[in-house]
């Protein structure tokens, strides 16, 4: 590999040898042969597309950073918080108390806090209670017709179910009259929560 004679400020050309013949470069990196015709460009969208993948890589490792400050700021908001909410506890439930007394100890703080529970136990989910609700002038109305529909079904040989023949009796029904029956299913499931309540305070009372 040699320089040419060729050198100037504005002019640079470098001669290096290939399989036998000499092909040229300037300071663009263009290559020309011994004729001086140009044989390879300068792949400016290489560099392009390295520019393109380290700028995206940049975006994505602030990105990355931002997520995690946005991340600890949660988690200090929650420990935040948390602390409050034990202070205020401690303050309430201990007010006037010495640390240190059987009344003020590590064990009866603990306690308050977080009752029976031990480090390594299965939370606990408490059981949802299913809400009764009282039914529905339509359901109620069905409920209260349920035989004399069960014979039209009957009647037309099953090609009408139940639920089918009750919508349509339902639909002769005034508006005034679905306001009777919805007064009426809601009076019998109040009447039958009575009941219901009476009775478990009758089997408590008989325990006692």
């Amino acid at each position: 590999m040699s320089d040419l004679d060729i050198s100037h400020d504005e002019l640079y050309i470098r001669k290096e040898e290939l399989n036998g013949s000499y092909i040229y470069k300037d300071k663009n990196h263009t290559q020309f042969n011994e004729q001086g015709t140009v044989i390879v460009h300068p792949k400016f969208e290489t560099f392009d597309s390295r520019n393109t993948i380290q700028l995206k890589k940049s975006k994505e490792k602030k990105k990355s950073k931002q997520e995690k400050e946005m991340a600890n700021m949660k988690v200090m908001d929650g420990a935040h918080e948390f602390t409050s909410q034990i202070a205020s506890i401690l303050v309430e439930k201990f007010d006037g108390k010495v640390m240190g007394s059987d009344d003020l100890n590590l064990e009866v703080i603990m306690q308050e806090l977080w009752g029976d529970y031990q480090p390594g136990e299965k939370v606990k989910k408490e059981k949802k209670v299913k809400k009764v609700r009282p039914l529905s002038g339509y359901t109620y109305f069905g409920q209260q017709n349920k035989e004399k529909i069960n014979a039209m079904v009957k009647e037309l040989d099953g090609s009408k179910g139940f639920l089918a023949i009750q919508s349509e009796e339902w639909a002769k029904v005034s508006k005034d009259e679905k306001k009777v029956w919805s007064k009426k299913a809601k009076d019998a499931f109040e009447a039958s929560q009575s009941e219901k309540d009476g009775g478990e305070k009758e089997v408590v009372s008989e325990s006692e």
